[in-house]
């Protein structure tokens, strides 16, 4: 009977699950939507999709793996930067049958099959708790189809992952409590950790508090002495959870380096009511977005449950039975009403309750076990309920809400119906039937919830959802297709800066090395470079859309070529060598007459510290003549440069127009565009940076505000100002916005907001940078520049010839798995010019090698080979004393 019941069950859901899938996302199937959202999903997770088919494939017909690529932001690591997106992730290894052709349907396709995996996972679940039935398969589409896979589950295809890990987690803990195998246990422990890092935290601290409750609910009993049982509690599920972490070392330990030096770790943003208690908007909108799809809370607390889920909770509440589940539920649901929960478990970045679909377990789980209550409600149930659809009523018409809350509650009032229908004695006797319809008006529900979330007449998510044919155009035309048909055969390496179109990661797609990144984990060193030059284009702590065109930036970064939709964006010293024309606009393609290899040498250094102290501007004309180093270096001599040449401040008048209220340091905005105009006399043959000191807006504001500048050249800026309660602020107070080369004289600057703000700032300058000198400085770095450079199989090789001592920069962000080699001897490695690489050379040629191997993978190797060695030990062990127990 059991394989029987276990059979039909499977086919029971899967045929359900095919039934639902046209009626939940029939509005992306309408509009010819795919599951690439157009924010994170075409920046990263499809990029990243694509190219790790690419790796995959490359491994397996023996071109080996590359452990860092130019391709990934300035040359980031493969591993540190993959894991969190991909790498590890099983079902991701789909992605090896990806191309650009077929890529958006395996990609989508996936996704369903994560959905899928959610319901199997918790029927495995339930049936090891000996459930069966409709509850186990209604249950299962609760949690399959809740607000948080809804939401996160196209826009992050990888956070349904711990969703489909955490209920076999808890049965190999159970397993380890009843005194059963460990294997289980090891098994989904190892696949979360090479699965990603940062939910391997979550689920951890989950299985934790788990292991906690269940010992003091139930197997403290058996114990005599409860603190040593205890302990020993915690030995016993401890050990065979951190050898599942042991056996995934080999990319466990990468990452957590790769986490340790990132860019995140810094200035976050704050809670406007602290850590203790949130604003009582959120609480309002908590409630609210319980049963209505698609009512966002806020910090990532979705919710959004069948509201069949409401009558569930009542039963739970009103029987004695259910209270150690209570107990859990009224635990989980209350973590979610303290920042601090979220701060903590979101690993202290900042507050969001990503954790929350441990929550939608437990809902589903009260859903299977007080299924047979809802047929049996009592009086006093039936008025809870129905007080409870009062009080929902009140919070959705008394309060401020949205017409999705209004129908949350419409669906509420539905659900009461359909309950009281099913407390008729005539269906007392008629257990099939009243299951079969009960489990059939269960299907309907779900499929209108995930309908209503995902549909324009609704909630409206599946607008944020690109097409296929809007993937392939981002990828394919603008900027891009001047991109792809550059052909260069410098052996020197160079980069490619884009701007104008949206392009961010695009080099995974397309190939190329670029100046941009948007990866959850950068290194810091790129962070604090970007942000000591107060880099415009630096949106976030991990994200940089380029170099703001900056002449001098593009050279160090050794930028050949520049691809834009504006003409008069290409910097001092790049010249217009192609151009076409995709929707009605102009592309152009410009090359960098003075481009720096990836390395060149300098005669001379500066210290970290006393780079600190000078300006933006003056950091960056710095490094044109000297090397930036941590400490001093006798192999060439201490700067004594006067870096501050041919920088000049300008005088400015600020004339504001009458929507715009300039008094005390703060700007006021009182009518959206509104502008504020700059006039000030142009110095000729120079780089305009207009610059924004400690630019803020007011306290009271937890958003993100954007407004635009345009000089002379009619090309616009956007400047992003986030308030430091906004979700990705980072610190950044001073924007230096370049305006542009120009050769003229008198200019002006126009500031304008495309909505009603207010800021506060403690000065905006204008300076020019004369141009004269760089030319000058440039050539000088290039007589003495790596020559013949080849980058192959995690090697870098290249020759130079110097005509003295040189500290030789390298444009590649320092890492300490690089390991150099001069003339096949092994050097020491420098940090440089705040994120990059420095080799001291003397004079004479030289042959240049430079290897890279991740850090930590090494040693991350032989743990996990250790522990897999151990693992199967155990299962000997196991085995063989189980054998001779039978021959006793």
């Amino acid at each position: 009977m059991k394989k029987t019941w276990f059979k039909n069950t499977y086919f029971i859901y899967t045929c359900s699950f095919l039934l639902l899938l046209p009626i939940i996302f029939m509005p992306f199937f309408m509009d010819g939507k795919t599951f690439v959202w157009k924010m994170d999903g075409i920046n990263q997770h499809y990029p990243m999709f694509i190219y790790y088919g690419k790796l995959l494939r490359s491994l397996l017909t023996g071109n080996g793996f590359p452990m860092f690529d130019m391709n990934i932001g300035l040359g980031f690591d493969t591993i540190g930067t993959l894991q969190y997106y991909v790498l590890g992730d099983p079902i991701a290894l789909f992605s090896v049958f990806a191309t650009k052709e077929n890529g958006v349907y395996l990609y989508c396709a996936l996704i369903l099959l994560r959905f899928y995996l959610l319901g199997i996972s918790y029927i495995i679940f339930c049936k090891y708790w000996g459930k069966k039935g409709v509850s186990v398969l209604g249950g299962a589409f609760i949690y399959t189809f809740c607000g948080f896979s809804l939401y996160s589950g196209i826009r992050h295809p990888y956070f349904l992952n711990p969703m489909i890990y955490l209920p076999l987690i808890i049965i190999g803990l159970e397993q380890i409590l009843r005194k059963k195998k460990p294997y289980l246990l090891i098994v989904i422990v190892f696949v979360s950790t090479i699965s990603n890092f940062y939910f391997l935290f979550m689920l951890t601290v989950i299985s934790v508090i788990y292991v906690i409750i269940r010992y003091f609910m139930r197997y403290r009993k058996t114990y005599d002495n409860v603190l040593k049982g205890f302990i020993y509690t915690g030995l016993k599920t401890g050990g065979p959870y951190l050898l599942g972490i042991a056996m995934g070392s080999f990319l466990f330990l990468p990452i957590i380096y790769a986490f340790m030096n990132n860019s995140r770790l810094g200035n976050g943003p704050q809670m406007p009511s602290g850590y203790l208690h949130y604003r009582k908007g959120y609480y309002l909108k908590l409630l609210q977005g319980v049963f209505a799809p698609g009512a966002i809370t806020g910090y990532w607390s979705e919710l959004s449950f069948c509201t069949i889920t409401a009558v569930s909770v009542v039963a739970l509440i009103c029987n004695k039975k259910y209270r150690k589940l209570l107990f859990i539920f009224l635990l989980a649901f209350s973590a979610l009403l303290v920042p601090y929960v979220g701060y903590f478990m979101n690993g202290f970045a900042y507050v969001a309750n990503r954790w929350c679909f441990a929550l939608a377990l437990i809902v589903a789980f009260i859903f299977t076990e007080t299924y047979e209550n809802l047929f049996t409600l009592k009086i006093y149930e039936r008025l809870l309920f129905l007080v409870g659809i009062g009080g929902y009523g009140i919070i959705t018409f008394y309060y401020p809400a949205k017409d999705i809350v209004k129908n949350g509650f419409y669906c509420l009032l539905i659900t009461a119906i359909v309950v009281l229908i099913y407390q008729l004695r005539w269906f007392a006797d008629k257990k099939i039937i009243r299951d079969i319809s009960f489990y059939l008006i269960l299907l309907m529900m779900i499929g209108f919830h995930g309908f209503a979330f995902y549909s324009p007449k609704y909630y409206a998510y599946a607008n944020e959802y690109l097409t296929k044919k809007e993937v392939d155009s981002v990828f394919n035309e603008g900027v891009l297709n001047l991109v792809s048909k550059i052909d260069d055969k410098d052996s020197r390496v160079f980069r490619v800066e884009t701007c104008g179109d949206k392009c961010i990661n695009e080099s995974l797609y397309i190939g190329y090395n670029e100046v941009s990144g948007y990866y959850s984990l950068m290194t810091g060193n790129v962070a604090k470079y970007l942000d000591q030059l107060e880099v415009l284009t630096q949106k976030s702590a991990y994200r940089f859309d380029s170099l703001d065109n900056r002449t001098v930036l593009d050279s160090l970064a050794s930028v050949k070529y520049i691809a834009s939709t504006k003409r008069g964006a290409a910097p001092y010293g790049f010249r217009l060598i192609n151009k076409g024309r995709y929707e009605g606009k102009n592309i152009y393609l410009y090359k960098n007459d003075y481009a720096l290899p990836l390395g060149y040498a300098y005669d001379s250094y500066l210290l970290e510290k006393d780079y600190e102290k000078l300006t933006a501007i003056e950091k960056q004309n710095s490094m044109l003549y000297s090397i930036v180093l941590p400490k001093d270096n006798n192999m060439v001599a201490k700067a004594d440069e006067d870096v501050s040449h041919g920088i000049i401040k300008r005088k400015v008048k600020i004339i504001p127009d009458e929507n715009i209220k300039l008094t005390d340091n703060k700007i006021k905005v009182k009518k959206a565009g509104a502008k504020i105009t700059l006039e000030f006399k142009q110095v000729p043959n120079s780089e305009t940076y207009l610059i924004f000191h400690k630019l803020n807006l007011l306290r009271r504001y937890r958003t993100m505000a954007t407004f635009k500048v345009k000089g002379d050249s009619n090309i616009t800026k956007k400047v992003n100002v986030r308030s430091i309660y906004y979700g990705s602020y980072f610190g950044k107070e001073n924007y230096l916005v370049n305006i542009g080369y120009e050769k003229k004289g008198e200019s002006k600057i126009t500031i304008t907001f495309p909505e009603k703000k207010s800021f506060t700032y403690e000065s905006i300058e204008v300076y020019c940078v004369n141009m004269d000198f760089y030319k000058e400085q440039v050539h000088r770095l290039i007589r003495n520049s790596l020559q013949n450079i080849t980058i192959h199989n995690n090697t870098i090789q290249g020759d130079i010839t110097l005509t003295g001592n040189r500290i030789m920069a390298i444009s590649i962000p320092y890492s300490k798995g690089f390991s150099a080699y001069v003339d096949h001897k092994k050097v020491e490695l420098l940090h440089g010019n705040i994120m990059n690489m420095a080799l001291p050379l003397k004079k004479g040629s030289h042959h240049i090698v430079l290897k890279y191997k991740t850090p930590y993978f090494n040693i991350g190797c032989f743990i996990s080979i250790t522990a897999f060695v151990g693992f199967a030990f155990l299962i000997i062990w196991n085995k063989k004393r189980a054998s001779g127990k039978r021959d006793c």
